[in-house]
């Protein structure tokens, strides 16, 4: 097996919602709450091209997704549509999430199921959502009856990233240089920066993360800029995916698309919350 099939993310986690029309509203901040936060999403209404069959294209991203994601309300209980799409969950053994929107009825088929309550508070429901979220390779598993209990996953989480990391030396243009990775993590977001050092250790540049993600022990993030290229060159996106295995991060860093990937190993050197835009302990007072 090559580094990059060991330590390339896989594709994100493919969540399938079903909900009754009346609950749009919730259903659209919702989705766009898991969209922002770097989750793939799957709903009717916006999944399906106009001219192709319904049930066809329904089934198709349910046989797809990883996880079905049902918006609970009385209206979705007397949904013929919903509940067709619970029992083909069911049928597939595909985990399903039930979230409790407005209280109802719930049918025997989904009692065994832990739901996440958002009729009180929306924002503390959506945290709890995304520590389940998170461990998508429990999700990603297939078997019948499987529970989805907040708390449970939030107790077997994998460690969190936040702190600062720091790399070996690996050559890049024929410059060796360390990074230092300072993360944050929120959820499944990751932001922060990275600084690029000589092997002396001398400061090359700070760069943003964006669109960092976090899913179990995969990781991928991007940079904003290339610090090593000369003045006059054409900015390349950068990026870096890999794992965080017995406490080492492995990764692959990739510099635009003809540029073959560099693999970059690191360690914690610092675990305490971090200034993701200046790298220093948010303990620090100077």
């Amino acid at each position: 097996m090559t580094f990059a099939e060991a330590f390339l993310p896989k594709q994100l986690l493919r969540i399938f919602v079903s909900y009754s029309r009346q609950d749009v509203g919730f259903v659209e901040r919702l989705t766009n709450d898991l969209l922002a936060s770097g989750l793939s999403i799957w709903r009717d209404a916006g999944g399906i091209e106009p001219g192709q069959l319904w049930d066809r294209e329904v089934q198709k991203a349910l046989e797809e997704s990883d996880c079905l994601l049902i918006i609970l309300s009385p209206d979705a209980m007397i949904s013929e549509n919903v509940l067709d799409e619970v029992s083909f969950a069911l049928n597939k053994q595909k985990p399903i999430l039930p979230v409790l929107y407005r209280d109802c009825s719930i049918p025997l088929r989904l009692h065994r199921f832990q739901f996440v309550d958002f009729q009180v508070d929306y924002e503390s429901a959506f945290s709890s959502l995304m520590k389940v979220l998170s461990d998508d390779d429990k999700l990603r598993a297939k078997r019948t009856g499987m529970a989805l209990d907040s708390q449970n996953f939030a107790a077997d989480r994998k460690p969190d990233l936040t702190g600062e990391w720091l790399s070996q030396s690996v050559s890049i243009s024929a410059t060796p240089q360390k990074f230092y990775f300072t993360f944050k993590q929120q959820g499944i977001r990751l932001i922060g920066t990275i600084r690029p050092v000589t092997s002396s250790g001398q400061p090359m540049g700070i760069s943003e993360i964006k669109h960092g993600i976090v899913q179990g022990n995969r990781i991928s993030f991007e940079c904003s800029d290339n610090w090593w290229s000369g003045k006059d060159e054409k900015l390349m996106k950068e990026t870096f995916t890999g794992v965080l295995e017995n406490g080492t991060l492995h990764l692959l860093y990739q510099i635009g698309e003809e540029h073959e990937p560099v693999e970059v190993t690191a360690r914690r050197v610092k675990s305490e919350p971090v200034d993701p835009q200046h790298g220093r302990s948010s303990r620090s007072t100077g």
